[in-house]
């Protein structure tokens, strides 16, 4: 009922604004991005360290950033996608590929069952818990690519903080992720989808260190940024406030 008295309605992503307009509003929409880092004021992203990548170096990491609730994050189909990657692929890569997962929720100890199950927990994968975003800033450029197989997103900053630091990703056509990646920075595969998030493993795993790791920052650096987002707010603002 309050949409009824609403100008319009900012979202953060076109199918947000699709799945909005599927369930009846009918106001006029605008579609205005979150900002990478969000809360986080001191937290400068114009000197985030944008790390060169080894070849063919002895361990290839990659890393998961989620809210550890499965129906939604979907890690248990993630670590059995990076199973399926390690039996088809794993000895052409010495078994030297490994997933740590920051992140908590109340899935945390069925996941950690299922790793251990799989033969993944503290071998393959690591759960390293929770994390702040400024805490973020200084190791996620370590890791060599981002891995998001999420069956919702409207938008996920998370995938966008990895790309901020250089970061590769592949991600899934979730809601919000495929209105911004392209082939330059990562994949996309299909929700559910553990045969190709398997062959995407493969792919990064051979193909990290070919990104362009500035390139990628620098789109989410021009584009997500508080100054960035804050002028399309601003606008908006100084369109309504002119017409009325």
């Amino acid at each position: 009922k309050l949409s009824m008295f609403s100008e319009g309605i900012i979202c953060v992503s076109k199918s947000l604004m699709d799945s909005m307009k599927k369930l009846g509003f009918k106001n006029s929409f605008y579609i205005i991005p979150n900002v990478v880092f969000e809360g986080y004021e001191n937290v400068d992203i114009k000197n985030v360290d944008i790390k060169m990548v080894e070849k063919n170096k002895n361990v290839i990491k990659a890393i998961v950033l989620a809210n550890l609730l499965d129906k939604t994050k979907n890690i248990s189909g993630l670590l059995k996608g990076f199973k399926m990657f390690l039996e088809k692929y794993g000895n052409e890569f010495k078994d030297n590929v490994v997933i740590d997962i920051y992140g908590d929720g109340k899935d945390r100890e069925k996941l950690i069952n299922l790793a251990i199950d799989l033969g993944l927990y503290n071998k393959d994968v690591f759960f390293k818990g929770t994390i702040s975003n400024k805490e973020i800033k200084g190791f996620m450029s370590d890791y060599d690519f981002f891995v998001m197989f999420s069956r919702v997103e409207t938008f996920s900053v998370a995938t966008l903080e990895a790309m901020l630091c250089g970061l590769p990703v592949i991600a899934t056509k979730s809601g919000g992720p495929e209105e911004y990646i392209i082939p330059e920075y990562g994949l996309l595969i299909d929700i559910d989808n553990i045969d190709q998030l398997s062959d995407a493993f493969y792919f990064m795993c051979k193909s990290y260190f070919k990104f362009d790791k500035q390139r990628i920052s620098n789109f989410v650096r021009e584009n997500y940024s508080y100054e960035s987002v804050s002028n399309k707010f601003k606008e908006l603002y100084q369109r309504y406030i002119i017409n009325t």
